[in-house]
């Protein structure tokens, strides 16, 4: 059912109005139902004026409130076609076997929710479940390769729609899935939360890809879950790809036989940043049921693995940015973590437990600047963080040993100086969300009107 939007409840509500007042007023005098029919008149003329000035408002201005709606409207266009590729799709057995895999994966969050999660001591209960999953992961594995490889090799063997074969639709859902990839990170500028996790669920069923499928879990469903406050929805995705992941390359200590060494640390890097994800819940909502600390420091033994190091920092300057990117945001999130420990254990004025202390963590943040000042492509995003918190320090904890004002006006001056040099969302965003979503729409037209000559006879016409 449609979502019913504010226009159209005045509509409605004018409406009854009107019918009602007709009633009541239907023994006054004729000069007293005059006026009374002509206030509702007025009233709804005066509605109907604002509507166009609203209308014609919105579609000349430039600034970023109309912009974003604007391109909310195109984003919506990529998810009709999204829907309707998948009424096509969604009878693919592979898409359904994935239900199961979550429901046995619900369970094992259940077991593993806690305010202390400790990872490596686990029940038997949680253990039989955790091979349920697993064996439930190759089963699916298994099953959505033999059904794409059968759509690859015979275009005939499932027809989802009158006009459309398979072959056709699975080539239709590659186009719609770059064009989701290449419109990710726009869709958290413009406020896309809900339609971003929508299209991560697309991806995760009808992707042929497992990095891509992984990356949807990860980012698409799991953190944007996360940044919205959905902490157990994100919690639970992102421990579906963590179990996907560890299915293929287990502890992650050898590369398994058959794997290559790239596709191997791809998978690490995938981990690393799911177990980061996993640990910045803490800062970002104070979560009670996520130990953030453990899933960071889990994240570290990740990109501390020598195979990792060796055959992927190592491979080339892209990647060594990429790896240093990587691993300073698990320390960052790591500071800001250790930073609310310490926090609440002055605030409450108890034991600290952990033996953190203002001064090693204002060194830790330090050491973390300077780091971030010299890598080759400076990562902002992380300077701005380590910044801001440091900052928070400086300023809450007002004593002889952290105040110096000349160093927190020049923190304010670099991240006000990074945020000025940041692309602002404008016109040309929206421009192109409206070029890259007609350029999906016209790959897909490409690949039906290729052998249907219904639908080159009709745009002849």
């Amino acid at each position: 059912m449609k979502e019913i939007n504010k226009d159209k409840i005045i509509s409605i509500a004018t409406l009854l109005l009107s019918a009602l007042l007709a009633v009541i007023t239907k023994d006054l005098s004729p000069l007293l139902r005059f006026i009374t029919v002509g206030v509702i008149v007025l009233f709804a003329l005066c509605y109907f004026i604002y509507s166009i000035l609203s209308a014609i408002k919105i579609r000349n201005s430039i600034s970023s409130t109309a912009i974003i709606a604007k391109s909310k409207k195109y984003i919506n266009y990529l998810y009709k076609l999204c829907k309707a590729n998948e009424k096509n799709l969604k009878k693919h057995a592979a898409a359904n076997e994935l239900k199961t895999i979550e429901k046995l994966n619900n369970k094992i969050v259940r077991k593993l929710t806690g305010k202390k999660v400790d990872l490596n001591s686990k029940n038997k209960q949680l253990k039989n479940l955790e091979n349920k999953l697993n064996i439930k992961i190759s089963s699916y594995r298994n099953l959505k390769a033999e059904k794409y490889q059968l759509l690859r090799e015979d275009k005939l063997i499932i027809k989802f729609a009158k006009k459309l074969n398979g072959e056709q639709n699975l080539r239709i859902s590659k186009e719609i899935i770059a064009g989701i990839r290449d419109l990710n990170r726009i869709l958290l500028q413009i406020d896309q939360h809900k339609l971003r996790i929508k299209f991560g669920q697309y991806v995760v069923k009808y992707t042929d890809d497992e990095f891509i499928q992984l990356e949807a879990y990860i980012d698409y469903i799991g953190w944007t879950n996360i940044l919205t406050g959905h902490i157990n929805k994100g919690y639970k995705s992102i421990m579906i790809a963590i179990g996907l992941i560890d299915e293929r390359i287990g502890e992650g200590e050898s590369i398994p036989k058959n794997m290559s060494t790239e596709d191997y640390c791809q998978y690490l890097f995938l981990k690393a940043r799911a177990y980061r994800h996993l640990g910045t819940t803490y800062y970002t909502y104070t979560s009670k049921q996520i130990d953030p600390i453990k899933y960071l420091n889990k994240a570290l033994e990740v990109v501390n693995n020598n195979i990792f190091i060796n055959e992927y920092r190592e491979k080339n300057d892209q990647c060594q940015n990429k790896y240093k990117k990587l691993k300073l945001g698990i320390e960052n999130n790591l500071l800001l973590a250790k930073y609310y420990s310490l926090k609440k254990s002055l605030n409450n004025k108890s034991i600290n437990l952990n033996n953190y202390s203002l001064d090693s963590l204002i060194e830790e943040i330090n050491q973390k600047i300077n780091e971030t000042n010299n890598m080759k492509k400076i990562d902002k995003h992380r300077l701005i963080k380590l910044l801001v918190l440091k900052n928070q320090i400086l300023m809450n904890y007002k004593d002889n040993r952290f105040l110096n004002e000349e160093e927190l006006v020049n923190n304010f001056k670099t991240i006000q100086h990074i945020f000025e040099d940041n692309i602002n969302f404008d016109d040309a965003m929206e421009v192109f969300i409206k070029q890259k979503v007609q350029f999906v729409y016209n790959d897909v037209l490409k690949i039906i009107m290729e052998k249907e000559d219904w639908i080159i006879k009709t745009y002849i016409k």
